[in-house]
């Protein structure tokens, strides 16, 4: 598979919209067809492939494998486009290890399901097996297996037979029907059944990943609202690198909203998560999606009922003023549900004394320690918290928030701050809540957790005020966020 077609051809900004048609088509160079039909037939959707062949010139054409690129991209943040180096090592990995008989690698079987799947967690060789079929007998196998792939319509365990049958080195997937150990008869009722389902996922794993997103894509920037699903969610805004802000996100979805698939003994619940950013011309500019899968036991199920399901993810997008769209879809059932509204995407540089985002919570965490100021919170054993907005009298309300941008003292090398937390209702100070001691450091950001006791409080509204004060600059920051006192 060529790669010197990618590099010669012009850059721009496609972002998919009608395109001015020129009096005259200019045919498609050689390496722009190069492009289209070598290096990207696996992960080109036809949506796509249709819209590259009828665009009028080679400058748009350009235009759009730049932005063809940069819809992949799955953090647009960092210089580099993951997905696309992952891509292209795949190919010249399979160009290197399954080319045979003049075949090139990524041609091949071995080479498509590398490209799309990534390199097997087993591979099984046996260059002399046994066989019924004497199309198939001594022919040299190799059999794949892949664990706990990102696709929730695939097996836990999938597995890839490949067959040398001429013994050329040209391994061909195996598809033929076989039957299964214990058959009565070659093509009894069950073993016809069985092969159509495996034949169905292979056709599941083998399909371009990209073509079930673009009907996602077109219903998450709509800006109709779906509510086959009601959620609700929460988007905060911590820290992150210097040119990024990092936004975790908290979903809850009823789980009585969630269709359960039943798989064995067991229910699967099967989601697509995409989040979406849009400009104030609602084009689309940072989307990232996320498969989520859980399984329960039919015992664990039925307690589900009353119960969210609670997903949390995050993303990191450069300070600015968007829409943002969230959708999730019911893979078992594809019902779905969408939120689109305003979101400020916040800005921590500068020199003044800024507070994050508040994150509310009933259940005490500790800041991920490996990842930095911004990191989620998590509890013992690695697995997230959820944020609350909604608590009942006698419970346990646990703050967490970050303060930036502090100024350190000449002499001593350390910052020192102070924080004032308050909780008001209709304009009047309820309670003041004493912070934890501040030890000075030499870090320009701080931390701060705690939790209080909502002890006598009433049912209703109220507001947690938090002011904290820079002693070295005399600077001080604010911020607020409201919560609840359910009945």
């Amino acid at each position: 598979m060529a790669l010197v077609a990618v590099v010669g051809l012009a850059l721009g900004g496609w972002a998919g919209e009608p395109q001015a048609v020129s009096a005259k088509k200019e045919p498609i160079s050689a390496s722009s067809r190069q492009w289209l039909e070598e290096v990207v037939p696996y992960i080109i959707t036809d949506v796509e492939k249709k819209v590259f062949e009828n665009l009028p010139n080679e400058e748009e054409r350009g235009r759009f494998i730049a932005r063809f690129w940069e819809k992949r991209d799955p953090d647009p943040a960092t210089p580099e486009n993951e997905f696309k180096t992952i891509y292209f090592k795949r190919i010249a990995l399979a160009n290197k290890s399954f080319g045979a008989s003049g075949i090139s690698g990524w041609r091949t079987d071995r080479g498509k399901i590398f490209i799309l799947l990534g390199p097997p967690q087993e591979i099984q060789r046996d260059f002399n097996p046994a066989s019924t079929s004497a199309l198939t007998m001594n022919a040299a196998r190799e059999t794949w297996n892949y664990w706990n792939l990102a696709n929730p319509r695939l097996p836990y365990n999938l597995e890839f037979s490949f067959l040398d049958k001429h013994g050329t080195g040209n391994y061909v997937m195996e598809t033929s029907l076989i039957p299964r150990a214990g058959g009565n008869v070659p093509f009894d009722t069950a073993t016809l059944s069985y092969q159509f389902d495996r034949m169905e996922i292979l056709a599941e794993a083998m399909k371009n990943p990209f073509e079930g997103e673009e009907k996602l894509r077109e219903l998450i920037t709509t800006q109709v609202a779906y509510d086959h699903i009601p959620f609700r969610y929460e988007a905060l805004n911590f820290k992150g690198t210097e040119r990024s802000t990092y936004v975790p996100l908290f979903l809850e979805i009823p789980f009585s909203k969630l269709a359960g698939k039943r798989t064995e003994d067991k229910f699967l619940y099967s989601l697509t998560l995409m989040i979406s950013l849009s400009n104030s011309m609602g084009q689309s500019l940072f989307q990232k999606s996320k498969e989520v899968r859980l399984e329960y036991s039919e015992q664990e199920a039925r307690l589900l009922e009353g119960l969210p399901c609670r997903i949390q993810t995050a993303v990191s997008w450069p300070p600015g003023n968007y829409g943002i769209h969230v959708l999730i879809l019911d893979n078992n059932t594809g019902k779905v549900g969408t939120a689109h509204e305003d979101f400020v995407v916040r800005n921590f540089t500068g020199g003044e004394p800024v507070i994050s985002d508040i994150f509310l919570s009933r259940e005490g965490g500790r800041a991920d320690e490996t990842t930095g100021a911004g990191a989620p919170l998590v509890r013992s054993g690695n697995s997230p918290i959820q944020a609350d907005r909604t608590f009942r009298p006698g419970e346990e309300m646990n703050i967490y928030f970050e303060v930036y941008n502090l100024s350190t003292d000449p002499g001593s090398g350390l910052n020192r701050m102070t924080a004032e937390l308050s909780i008001v209702q209709d304009g009047r100070t309820v309670v003041r809540i004493p912070p934890p001691p501040a030890e000075p450091s030499a870090q320009k950001d701080s931390r701060v957790q705690m939790s209080v006791k909502l002890k006598n409080f009433q049912p209703g509204p109220y507001v947690l005020k938090i002011n904290v004060t820079d002693a070295n600059a005399a600077k001080s920051a604010g911020a607020e966020v409201g919560f609840k006192i359910a009945e």
